[in-house]
């Protein structure tokens, strides 16, 4: 990202982004709990605040996601995935003692506003309404939504070919016409096999209760 950036192990990853970028929020989206265990073992040492945000989604949508991805892969291992990795992530919840929020992503893509300012209460920042226009602003992800990284790039005319090819041919007509705003997508209804559906209440039902979206 920066040629200019240069990583010292004297200072904690998340405060010398801090100082390099000038923002007082790091977000750290990564999903492997390991990694998460080891950032917040790490914390203590520093003197920044710690935050865990619990952003949930519907299983039988991340799973539909995953299946279309890797259509190699067998079903009942991907739902064993999915619940296992689950139960890591509301045990390490339950276990955190600082600062925590659950969310629910479909409230987030249906009430925004409403979302992103209690969002903001817990962070204990000012809620700006030029926040909900995302695609405005500089990004530096590292991995993420290949979708979500077009539409900041469609919005600001860069990089489009690129970041087209890095999306899935079955999904780059819903991102090309899309408009950039947040909103709920619920494709994966259309999408699901209603054999692996079942299957994933059977498995999985149990720890689906929390994130299950019915609207």
């Amino acid at each position: 990202m920066w040629k200019d950036f240069i990583v010292t192990d004297c200072v904690n990853i998340y405060e010398q982004l801090s100082i390099k970028t000038q923002k007082p929020i790091v977000i750290n989206s990564t999903k492997d709990i390991s990694w998460v265990e080891e950032q917040i073992a790490a914390f203590p040492k520093t003197s920044s605040q710690l935050y865990f945000i619990f952003l949930q989604r519907d299983g039988r949508a991340v799973i539909n996601s995953r299946i279309g991805k890797y259509p190699q892969e067998d079903v009942k291992e991907v739902i064993n995935t999915w619940k296992e990795r689950i139960n890591e992530i509301q045990e390490l919840y339950r276990k955190f003692k600082g600062k925590k929020i659950k969310l629910h992503y479909e409230n987030l893509a249906t009430n925004t506003e409403s979302v992103t300012r209690k969002l903001c209460d817990f962070l204990e920042i000012d809620y700006q309404p030029q926040m909900l226009q995302y695609y405005q602003h500089e990004h530096h992800p590292l991995g993420g939504n290949n979708g979500t990284q077009f539409l900041v790039a469609k919005a600001q005319n860069k990089n489009l070919q690129r970041l087209l090819f890095n999306i899935q041919e079955c999904n780059r007509d819903y991102y090309q016409n899309r408009g950039l705003e947040i909103n709920l997508d619920l494709r994966w209804r259309q999408q699901i096999d209603p054999n692996v559906e079942h299957l994933f209440e059977e498995m999985a039902g149990k720890e689906n209760e929390e994130f299950k979206w019915n609207m």
